[in-house]
This record gives C-alpha cells, structure tokens and sequence, in this order.
C-alpha cells in the first residue's frame, strides 16, 4: 500500500508525511487476490477503503498490467469487468486510488489470475446454434449465462444442440398432464427449421461434466412424446419412479438415439422400465448401463430395465447390463405380420442379474428378433415367445447367432396350442435359427411344453454349429421334454442324438476357454463360435 499527497505544497516526503498524519490520511483497499476462469465475472471490491475522519472518498479503479479489460464501474467502491480469453494462463493486476475531500490520496493494488480454460465446446454446425444448461439457472442460454432447460428447449431447431453443464438436475416442470425433468411432452413444439434425421436435435452433458438427472422416486424424469429426431447422451439418469425415459405415449414418432447413459435406481412398478418405448419407430440404444432396481414397495418384484411395445426398426447394441433386474423385454410384437421391422440386439454384456424373477436377459415376442455377438454371463438368459401377443402367430423368423451363455437358458418356448388364443393354434417360437453360439453350463430347451402334434408338424427350427459344454457331464439338448401329459415324443438328446434328429451336424461339445468377463482364450475348441471382441 502506497500513499502521496496531490497538495502543490508538500514539497518533501518528510513534510508530507507530517501533512498527512495532520490531516488522517484516507486508506485504500482494492480486495484480496482471485483466480478465476476465462469468461468469469470478477468483482473488484474496494468498500474495506476507509478515511479515520470518515470523509467521503472517490474511488478510481484502472488496470496496471496483463491482457487488456473494461472494467465497469470504474468510479465506485465495487467495480466488475469479464476475465478475457487467454492462450495461457495471465495475470492482471488493478489498482485502486482513493482520495478524500481534501485531495489526500491512497492507492492498493490487487492481482487477478486468469485460467486458461478448453475452448467452449459446440458441436453445431455453421447453420445451427449450441445452448447451455445448468441446475437452476435462469439465464439466456449461453455459455456464460446458463438458462434452465425448460425455457432452451422450445428455442432448439435443427441441428441445435443443448448442452446441460455439470452438477444435479432435480426441478421438475409440467407440460399439460406430463411432469419431468427433461420434458418433451406432445404439446413442446422444437422452433423452425424443425429437425431432421440428419440433423437432429442433440441434448447432452457437456463434456468431461458429470451430468446426473436426478428423480424424487415418485415420478418419472425424462418424457419424449410426439417428437423425431432427438439424441439424449451423456449423462446419469437415477432415482425415478416406474420410467427413468418414456419414449412415446400416444403419439408416436421416429428416430431417437439414446446413447452413453447410466441408468440406475429406479423403483418399479408395474409393467415399467428403466427405458420404455411405445410404438416409435427406429431407435438406437448404445453405449449406455443399466443397473439396480428398486423393488416395488412392499414387495420384492422388479423387471426388466428395458421395455419395448410395438416398438418398430430397434437397435439395441454395446450396452452393459447387471444387478438386481432384467435386461428387454420386447412385451407386444407387431400387430400384423411384417409390420414390425426389424429388432436388434447385439455386442452387448449381459452379467450378473439377480432379482429377476422368471425374467430372462433377453425376452422377445417380437419377430424376427436378430441377438447376436452378446455375452450372457451367470444371468437368465434368453427366452423366445413369453406370451402369445395380440396377433398370430408369434414368434417367427428370431436368429440367435454368435453368442457366449455361461450358465442361465436358452429358451424356445411354446404358445397357446389349443384354439384359446384368438383361435390360434401352434403359437411359439417357430423358424428360429441357432447357429455358432457356445453354450457353457446353459440349459437349452425348445418347445418343452409341446404337444406331440406340434412334434410331427415341426417348428422349421434350424440349429447348428454350436459349441456346448457341461460341468456335471454329458450336455443335453431338452426338444418337447416336458414330464406329464404334454406329449409322448422328444427328448433330452445327448448331441450324437440330436444329430440323427438331423440337428447340430456341424455342433461339438468341448470345454470353452473363458475368462471371467465371458471371452473365449487362445487355444478353445471354440474359436470361431460364440461372442467376438
């Protein structure tokens, strides 16, 4: 800290000490030192000046050193300017004068250090703007000014991304009778130019951000409802009620990706999801975790993590799932043969699933269902035609290739066979084909619970190239086995049998090398067969 005088009359640093001690020299106090990030308000805080006879004091603030600024307010106690852009870290030095009604005058300095920080990340394109989000804030939607998501997303058109920054996103909003938290109800309109496939509309964490949409366990947390081309990604979505994500209610659309999400801790209730989609068409679900149900209150029941209904053109790939619940559950197929498109499910790791009840990793009622180059390790499985649908027959035309099952079901399930469904008969898995899976310690049942008509006629199965094993010794393929009054014919066929029943004529039986996470090792006699990296 500095002092001098402006007096034309003290002409000697001696003398103007003692002139100012005389006269109770004013103090000047220009705040204390800051870091701060490129872009960040920083206030200068010079109210701690101070004159001992308490005059009045005029304040005069102005730069020293460093990357050029403006400051606002120069001419009072409080100033602010914005830290600049830098290329490197900087410093900036102010000074504070303050002078008294008698001319006398002090002066502080203080030092500002300016952090480099990434340049501002917007992955839009020239034609296209970016917005910023953050929990609770009210602003315009820039980066520096972050707005809330319900006042960005009816500003977004094609090829706008939204960006939600860092931290927990908790206040819910209604749109009509849909109350969420990231809410995309049927009556949210994007602004015009409207999305396109090419050109969706992008909704993601900021990057290196942890972004956690967080429900209160009483209600869901993300609604998407009558609206295309949509990309929700990079984010943790927990603690929601029945739905962590709807997508579709009563107006379906198309083109929605979900992609890098971390789903978990949501409580169940009936006939819900972690993800559920309704009747939408093609929808891509990658990249993403599913963990940990919450059990129905007062019960011990949950389902699976991820639901479809007459959900058309899906993919489903490179996702983990585990813990306590089950994987999809394709519930209603296509209503009319040939209208539900195709269903994919493949490079995903299925491992370690508990609390499912009778649910298996995978359960589809929908044909033509492709699940390939999946790992399924100590969970349930997968199960063909659980239930009988709303339109015969179900379930045609699923392949099951390229998959590594350690321990759980491999299951081809029969239908209604006696005219009490719709007057259907024979419903079931038909015209599955199963080829170059291994099967470790997995049951494989086809059609347990047939009849021995349904025997003669046959179930157009093909089924080979498979690799099986057993731990308790010879591996054992159940066809039409069931113990009772179900039929007479089939077997549980030791693999020379279920050869000669003209099945597996390119299937072995040897001890896959399998490493803990479900990968075949150098030196399997499987090679070739069952999940590749």
């Amino acid at each position: 800290m500095s002092t001098s005088s402006s007096s034309s009359s003290s002409s000697s640093s001696s003398s103007s000490s003692s002139s100012l001690a005389a006269n109770s020299q004013p103090v000047a106090h220009a705040g204390f030192n800051q870091n701060v990030d490129e872009g960040q308000l920083v206030e200068l805080a010079g109210h701690r000046s101070r004159d001992d006879q308490i005059e009045p004091l005029a304040y005069q603030w102005r730069q020293i050193s460093g990357p050029s600024i403006t400051i606002s307010n120069r001419n009072r106690s409080k100033a602010t300017f914005v830290a600049p852009e830098v290329s490197d870290d900087s410093t900036i030095v102010v000074t504070l004068t303050v002078t008294d009604s008698q001319g006398l005058t002090d002066t502080d300095n203080v030092t500002i250090h300016v952090n480099d920080v990434n340049e501002i990340v917007c992955e839009a394109n020239v034609d296209s703007r970016c917005y910023y989000s953050g929990p609770g804030a009210t602003g315009d939607g820039s980066f520096k000014n972050p707005g809330s998501i319900e006042s960005l997303i009816p500003q977004l058109s094609r090829g706008d991304y939204l960006y939600l920054r860092g931290g927990v996103y908790t206040d819910y909003y209604r749109v009509t009778s849909a109350e969420s938290i990231i809410n995309l109800e049927k009556y949210v309109n994007f602004s015009d130019p409207q999305p396109t496939v090419t050109q969706p509309v992008t909704i993601k964490g900021y990057p290196d951000e942890q972004v956690t949409i967080r429900g209160d366990l009483t209600k869901g947390c993300v609604h998407i409802d009558g609206i295309s081309n949509l990309v929700l990604q990079d984010m943790r979505i927990e603690n929601c009620f029945n739905k962590g994500v709807r997508v579709g209610y009563d107006i379906p659309e198309e083109n929605i990706t979900l992609r890098n999400i971390e789903f978990a801790n949501m409580e169940y209730y009936d006939d819900s999801g972690f993800l559920y989609v309704h009747s939408y068409d093609n929808v891509v679900i990658e990249n993403c975790q599913f963990h940990d149900y919450i059990p129905k209150a007062g019960t011990d029941q949950v389902g699976a993590y991820v639901k479809f209904y007459r959900a058309t053109n899906i993919t489903v790939r490179h996702n983990e799932f585990y813990g306590q619940g089950a994987g999809i559950y394709y519930k209603h197929g296509e209503t009319t043969p040939g209208s539900g498109g195709y269903t994919r499910i493949h490079d995903n790791y299925f491992h370690d699933l508990t609390g499912s009840g009778n649910l298996s990793s995978i359960d589809t009622n929908q044909n033509r269902t492709e699940i390939y180059n999946n790992r399924f390790i100590n969970t349930g499985g997968v199960r063909v035609h659980r239930e009988d649908g709303t339109s015969p027959p179900f379930t045609t035309g699923v392949e099951i290739s390229y998959n590594t099952f350690v321990g759980g079901t491999l299951y081809l399930a029969d239908g209604s066979n006696d005219g009490s469904y719709m007057s259907a008969y024979g419903l079931g898995a038909k015209s599955a084909n199963i080829h170059h899976n291994v099967f470790s310690d997995t049951q494989y049942r086809v059609w347990t619970y047939g009849s021995d008509v349904e025997f003669n006629e046959g179930i157009n199965l093909s089924s080979d190239h498979n690799c099986y094993y057993s731990s308790t010794g010879e591996y054992k393929i159940n066809y039409f086995a069931a113990e009772g009054s179900w039929g007479d014919l089939g077997d549980n066929y030791a693999l020379s049998d279920w050869q000669a029943l003209t099945y597996g004529a390119n299937s072995i039986e040897g001890i896959p090398l399998l490493d803990e996470h479900g990968i075949q090792q150098s030196g399997s006699p499987c090679l070739g067969i069952g999940y590749s990296p």
